[in-house]
């Protein structure tokens, strides 16, 4: 029993670690680009490219990882995305231009892994905990995002920027010494060309009303979330906000969503049905975002910035318990989580594109608030019916 016990927190440990590594690295890119552009000498569009290849990665293929984790395993594919990770931390500091471009390729393909198999890893290894640990990831992930944020320009004055986003190899190698500890833990799975009796057939998948509704969930909070921390500044600077207190803002909203991105998922796997609590959250986008489109400023739009926060700080949180609550089996959740995180990120790289397009048309940002609120509003509408107390189709 203690031996269990304990194996129990040396996983909840691994899984922790990897959310330490999901957005920091990602992150650092977007604070030290200006930097990083300046050095290097490269155009303005590549600089750009830089913090859009992780994005695409996500994209592009979250839907094999399943496939991966069926052949050899979670854990084994946890410690290739791992050493993939490094591969590309190493790459992005060392190699100049190019090992810059290709190391943030490799780093976005690693964290994929993460980003799909988490749901998956918690469903299989705390099935009564999955609210808890769903809120601690979340929690780790936005902390170190914004540790990120904060401590890359200074270090990088300090030292350089190479050495800045190399500080990151640090929790990279601990996750992999955790999860190689794990891995020697279990046998090796035989390889199969079919899947197993816990897949779900794709097509079945794709078929299935329930599992759309889960994905828009993840989807819509990316094309928000994403296109927000793209043009909220800019939003805030023709409301009358100063440079400063616009820049301020994206560091209160990641302040905003701790509270809630722990507590939601707890209170969420209690339910039997989560339609309620995915009705207020996902409401706090809405409100959020039309608070935004009709105060001018002074109080009442750090009011509603505050709501928005709230709401924002349980998109990803309250889509993963989905994950892991309307799937019947570990690799159904790993399944789920690829078809999510393929559709989530797809938005996510079309938002602050979108956005852009329509504001650089319209002159004004209306219309733009006014897709956003759309999009939060068949959020809600998604929240609604993923809620539900019932399983996908097996």
């Amino acid at each position: 029993m203690e031996q269990k016990k304990s194996s129990s927190w040396f996983l909840a440990a691994g899984i922790l670690l990897l959310s330490c590594n999901m957005r920091g690295p990602i992150t650092a890119i977007g604070v030290l680009v200006g930097e990083i552009q300046q050095d290097l000498s490269i155009s303005s569009s590549l600089a750009g490219l830089l913090t859009s290849i992780p994005l695409f990665s996500f994209a592009v293929f979250s839907l094999l990882v399943p496939s991966l984790s069926d052949r050899i395993g979670n854990t084994r594919s946890v410690v290739l995305g791992l050493l993939i990770l490094i591969a590309g931390l190493l790459m992005r500091s060392l190699l100049g231009t190019i090992g810059l471009f290709l190391g943030m390729f490799l780093t976005g393909l690693g964290i994929t892994v993460f980003n799909v198999l988490i749901p998956s890893l918690i469903k299989e290894n705390f099935p009564l905990q999955i609210g808890l640990m769903t809120g601690l990831y979340n929690c780790c992930l936005t902390i170190f995002s914004g540790i990120s944020s904060g401590a890359s320009v200074p270090i990088s004055q300090a030292t350089s920027w190479q050495f800045s986003l190399l500080i990151w190899l640090l929790p990279a190698a601990v996750s992999l010494v955790i999860w190689a500890f794990a891995l020697r833990r279990e046998p090796r799975p035989a390889l199969t060309q079919a899947h197993t009796p816990g897949q779900t057939p794709w097509k079945v998948l794709f078929r299935s009303p329930l599992a759309w509704q889960v994905a828009f969930c993840m989807g819509l909070h990316s094309f928000i979330w994403y296109s927000l921390s793209a043009w909220l500044p800019s939003l805030l600077l023709i409301k009358g906000m100063n440079a400063e207190s616009a820049g301020f803002i994206g560091s209160f909203l990641q302040l905003l969503c701790l509270p809630s991105s722990l507590l939601v998922p707890i209170i969420a796997t209690r339910m039997h049905s989560q339609r309620l609590i995915s009705a207020l959250c996902y409401s706090c986008y809405f409100v959020g975002l039309l608070g935004l489109l009709f105060i001018p400023g002074g109080f009442w739009l750090y009011f509603f910035i505050a709501i928005l926060g709230l709401g924002c700080g349980t998109g990803v949180p309250l889509a993963v318990s989905f994950i892991a609550l309307r799937s019947n089996s570990v690799a159904q959740a790993a399944q789920l989580s690829g078809m999510s995180q393929a559709i989530g990120y797809s938005l996510a790289t079309i938002g602050p594109i979108l956005l852009g397009f329509l504001f650089d048309l319209t002159h004004s940002w209306t219309i733009p608030l006014l897709l956003l609120a759309a999009a939060a509003a068949a959020m809600a509408v998604s929240g609604h019916f993923a809620g539900r107390d019932i399983k996908l189709p097996e």
